[in-house]
């Protein structure tokens, strides 16, 4: 019988669920032992329905593809697999020195040595996988884990695709941005010479500490999709990378696929070729001497012959004994010493040799003697964290999770409260009166654990202010690219995720623009979240209340996404599980049964409906903050529409005042909002479009300057005459909570300034016919 896990969900037979160790979309997964070998593994728990033919489909793929390449030393192991309840669940190879993704944020850019190392053996990977008929589509270093042989290995196939079946496919999703291949983006079927761009991509990442197409001051992914399709590959920024493996990088990346190498397998010979060929005698074995770089052993198809000697090249020899594995995951022996096949792994992030017995041959100090002479930089062994295989569905982002509670945790509405601070406090001003005690909603709230985003009242403000400061919270996480990768991987573990380009990726790199059309609100009722908080270096997260008055901003489908007072993102919440008490320490009538979960609008919200401090109602545009506030029932209505305005002169003191006694003039009034237009002339009685203002009492108005041969001239020479026209807008009605006027009436006023011929004013008094 299956048993019931604290995740929710049954837990598959013959497992028993440690913790979780990341989150994707649609996935969950744990550290785990399996009892029959008593071994831990990564559970990987997918969140879909089987019933659903795309996901089974997707499920079969990945389950297919790690099955056929768990040998490969290269690939990360599948040691199970099945379903319960419908839903699918791997066993997978646990891999607790984490990826190389995140080995690259607490290290920095990794000897071209070492990262010539991956591309040979994550090469030899995907040469396997060609031959087996699979492409990886997904390779990037989050997709590459350290083994606890301190060696890569592949993993993520949730997005493989056969090489056969791919001549249907398309760039339908499932790509990371910063390593598709340009083809692909361009709607081609993926291929192997594809594989072959996005390795040279990740080892070009691996070398500089960035995607090679990625500017983080970029508003979204528009100017980065360019820069890829346009190439070619950058430079490395970095010294000390040969130009042999940048010509080998630039020639696999080549935005013609034409020009890259045919073959994973020809790429994997070229870069075995630059690697430094093993010392006379050094073999593998129990004691082995390890090489940064050796010459591995090549997985390739029937028929190629291996590459001839290689020549001196990149790597060094190291003199250091391999590192011990991991203590991580329970009562593991270490693993046996590998098989003799001719090559060492190489522990990825090897720490300084050892100086040799005697003291002798001891290297000078750091920045000490000529610059040739200075070590060069390491990644250092990366001891047991909580990093784990990255085998999210769809290549979702992993999310490391340092500390969670299982039960709630309650946020004042005051103060950042007791999980790490992502930031700091950009609350800019506090709740309502009253608000901070209890909560309160507008009637008719029937389910509290699905209130959606766009019911009027389910959020306070105040009118005209905003809660929030989104400017200081863009460019504090802009300024903090580690905090930003894991505050845009928290939000991505949300599947209900949307923001204006979606279905499109969040990346850091859109963070300005995804902060910057929040709209800022207080709570009206405590709201339970899943907040993701930062202290010390590593995530925490937890179900939480927060307390009514609390400021937040919402995205576009009224869904909470950042706690002010904390800069914490913030995530759908769990149910609440039967018999959930809550902690101490709550204030003066909580009750955890009155607690609200906000869910998506189902579309994008163009007005909040909010409640001031004196529960007066009014609305604030998405997006705003502040200004554009109105009253419920707005006192101006929107003139937009195409109108002819035409009416008698009503006043003139100019020399001439019979020339034009009807004025005709058609105007496009357009872009409206509740503060102002744009009108324009498509007759050319004044140039362009101007702007058209909201004043009180329902009038509008715009002025410019006249253009030829609407103006007036003295002496043939024409005079810089502007016009003022003045519309009010009556009879207003709502569609969709935009207000527009059914009646437009109003002046077109025509001022000529002092000359040596004339000067005065010309008006009319018009009415507008659509």
């Amino acid at each position: 019988m299956n048993g019931t896990g604290a995740w929710g969900g049954a837990v598959p037979p013959g497992y028993v669920l440690r913790r979780v160790v990341g989150r994707g979309a649609s996935s969950v997964v744990w550290e785990a032992t399996q009892l029959s070998t008593g071994r831990p593994v990564a559970l990987k728990l997918l969140e879909v329905d089987l019933r659903d033919d795309d996901a089974r489909g997707r499920f079969e793929r990945e389950r297919q593809a790690m099955a056929a390449l768990s040998q490969h030393p290269h690939i990360v192991a599948l040691y199970d697999a099945g379903v319960v309840d419908h839903s699918p669940w791997l066993a997978l190879q646990l891999c607790a020195r984490g990826s190389y993704a995140a080995a690259l944020r607490e290290h920095g850019p990794m000897p071209a040595a070492d990262a010539l190392d991956v591309l040979i053996r994550i090469g030899e990977a995907l040469v396997a996988a060609h031959a087996q008929g699979v492409l990886h589509c997904d390779v990037k270093p989050a997709n590459i884990m350290i083994t606890d042989y301190g060696s890569p290995a592949l993993t993520d196939f949730g997005v493989a695709r056969g090489t056969v079946s791919a001549r249907s496919q398309t760039v339908a999703g499932g790509y990371s941005l910063d390593h598709v291949a340009p083809e692909v983006l361009n709607n081609a079927r993926p291929t192997v010479v594809s594989d072959v761009y996005s390795l040279a991509t990740t080892v070009w990442e691996l070398l500089c500490g960035r995607a090679p197409f990625r500017d983080d001051s970029d508003v979204g992914p528009a100017p980065m999709v360019a820069r890829i399709l346009r190439g070619p590959l950058p430079t490395p920024i970095l010294p000390g990378v040969p130009p042999e493996l940048t010509a080998l990088l630039t020639r696999m990346a080549a935005v013609d696929p034409a020009a890259r190498p045919q073959s994973m397998a020809e790429a994997v010979a070229t870069a075995r070729g630059l690697a430094t060929p093993r010392p006379a005698g050094v073999h593998a074995g129990p004691a082995p001497a390890p090489t940064l770089i050796g010459p591995p052993a090549t997985t390739l198809p029937p028929g190629s012959t291996p590459p001839g000697p290689s020549p001196p090249g990149i790597g060094t020899a190291a003199t250091n004994p391999p590192q011990p594995p991991s203590a991580a995951g329970g009562n593991r022996s270490a693993p046996p010493p590998p098989a003799d096949t001719g090559w060492t792994p190489q522990p990825a992030f090897a720490a300084p040799a050892p100086p040799p017995p005697g003291g002798s041959g001891t290297a000078p100090p750091r920045g000490t003697g000529p610059p040739a002479d200075r070590p060069r930089r390491r990644w250092p062994l990366v001891a047991a964290l909580v990093g784990v295989v990255a085998l999210l569905a769809g290549g979702g982002v992993w999310w490391w999770l340092g500390s969670r509670s299982d039960g709630l945790v309650l946020h004042a509405a005051s103060g950042p409260g007791t999980l790490g601070a992502f930031t700091s406090d950009f609350a800019t001003t506090t709740g309502p009166p009253g608000s901070v005690t209890a909560s309160s909603l507008p009637r008719g709230i029937a389910n509290r654990d699905a209130v959606p985003g766009a019911t009027d009242g389910l959020y306070r403000g105040v009118k005209g202010s905003a809660s929030c400061d989104r400017d200081r919270l863009a460019d504090f996480l802009g300024g903090r690219p580690d905090l930003a990768t894991a505050w845009v991987s928290a939000l991505r573990s949300d599947p209900g995720l949307r923001w204006s380009r979606s279905p499109t990726v969040l990346s850091s790199g859109d963070l300005a623009t995804f902060v910057r059309e929040l709209t800022p609100v207080l709570l009206r009722a405590d709201t339970r979240v899943h907040e993701h908080g930062w202290s010390d270096g590593s995530e925490q997260d937890a179900q939480a209340v927060l307390q009514a008055g609390t400021a937040v901003l919402v995205d576009g489908y009224g869904v909470p996404r950042v706690r002010c007072a904390s800069g914490n993102p913030l995530t759908a919440p769990e149910a609440l599980r039967p018999g959930t008490t809550p902690p101490a320490g709550a204030w003066p009538g909580f009750d955890l049964g009155a607690t609200v979960a906000v869910t998506g609008a189902g579309q994008n919200i163009r007005e909040f409906g909010l409640t001031d401090p004196a529960d007066a109602a009014f609305r604030r545009p998405a997006g705003s903050l502040g200004p554009d506030d109105v009253d419920a029932v707005p006192a101006t209505a929107s003139p937009e529409g195409a109108f002819v305005l035409k009416g008698p002169q009503t006043a003139c003191d100019l020399s001439d005042c019979s020339k034009t006694p009807t004025l005709e003039v058609p105007v496009i009034i357009s872009e409206c909002t509740r503060s102002a237009c744009t009108v324009r002339a498509p007759d050319g009685q004044w140039d362009g479009a101007v702007p058209l203002t909201a004043g009180t009492g329902g009038v509008w108005t715009a002025t410019g300057a006249l253009v030829s041969p609407y103006g007036y001239t003295c002496n043939d020479e024409q005079i810089a005459a502007t016009f003022t026209l003045t519309l009010s807008a009556r009879a207003a009605t709502v569609v969709d909570t935009v207000w527009t006027a059914s009646s437009v009436a109003g002046q077109i006023v025509h001022t000529i300034p002092a000359t040596s011929c004339t000067a005065g004013r010309l008006t009319w008094n018009v009415s507008a016919t659509r």
